[in-house]
């Protein structure tokens, strides 16, 4: 990869302090599950399903927290698998796990942002997100009194979340890698992040979970099964070509403020440069420039 997303980001969303506190002090329990217990996706991490012999398997983790699902997954298959790699963006989390596994000798783990990490490329058959792409879409930007602000829009949420999609998508392999994503959003929210050409996905499969009034879904989005193994993905500037192609989703098709007249204004907004590619503005110019102030404060 050329470019990193890295460094097209805002300043860090959460410092890794804050969710050292929250889960030194705030959640007590020795595991904490959030939303969905293993058990409510182990059939889509079977070896059949995932299209992989279990023995040479590499599966990752993200945002394990203090969750068991690394544990369950490693016990499930009696360890026979290469590893389960932990990573956390808090060291807590992370110490936490690996004293509870000292008996699994394929447990790893490590200290890591998502958004920019130092994992190898092409590392990994199996990539496991449940929640923290929740997580990231859900940042909100604050005014001066704490309140959330409306005056501009924020895109933070896309742009952490474009950020930690694009460096899964660097660690899996690119013949038959899998990313299960596992949260609360459905197509309509995640289609734009995960279908986008940029991203470099072969297929994305997508199941209802059930689970309520809130609901639960599961993304499986496959890398390619054959062929070249060159993507969109490796070409220069093409994190910045992901995110101005999911901003550009954002702001013409889920916005429901948006008449065909504004949708044409915006589109217009990211109209193809002379080389072809689309150009990257910042979420907020976009949105003043689209709607007025009124229509802003809906």
């Amino acid at each position: 990869m050329a470019a990193t997303a890295a460094a097209s980001l805002e300043p860090a969303l959460a410092a890794p302090s804050h969710w050292d506190e929250f889960y030194a002090h705030a959640a007590k329990p020795d595991v904490a599950e959030y939303m969905l217990p293993y058990s409510r996706i182990a059939s889509y991490l079977d070896p059949d399903f995932l299209g992989i012999a279990i023995e040479e398997a590499r599966f990752l983790v993200v945002g394990c927290g203090i969750s068991a699902l690394g544990e369950e997954l490693y016990d499930t298959f009696a360890g026979r698998m290469q590893e389960v790699m932990n990573v956390d963006i808090s060291a807590y989390c992370v110490e936490h796990l690996r004293r509870r596994s000292l008996q699994r000798p394929r447990m790893r783990f490590a200290v890591e942002d998502m958004s920019h990490s130092s994992l190898p490329s092409s590392s990994y058959d199996i990539v496991v997100d449940k929640g923290v792409l929740d997580d990231l879409l859900a940042f909100t930007r604050f005014d001066a009194s704490g309140a959330p602000s409306r005056e501009v829009p924020t895109d933070a949420g896309e742009r952490a979340a474009c950020a930690m999609l694009w460096d899964i998508r660097r660690v899996l392999v690119e013949q038959g890698g899998v990313y299960l994503c596992a949260g609360v959003h459905g197509p309509e929210r995640l289609d734009s992040l995960l279908r986008s050409s940029a991203l470099g996905f072969g297929s994305v499969e997508h199941f209802d979970l059930g689970g309520g009034e809130v609901g639960h879904h599961l993304h499986v989005c496959r890398t390619q099964s054959g062929g070249s193994s060159s993507s969109a993905h490796e070409h220069e500037g093409g994190f910045e070509r992901y995110v101005a192609d999911v901003l550009h989703r954002k702001y013409t098709e889920v916005m429901p403020l948006l008449t065909p007249e504004r949708a044409a204004a915006v589109r217009a907004l990211f109209a193809p440069s002379g080389g072809g590619t689309c150009v990257q503005r910042p979420a907020g110019a976009l949105y003043t420039e689209a709607f007025t102030r009124e229509e802003q404060g809906e």
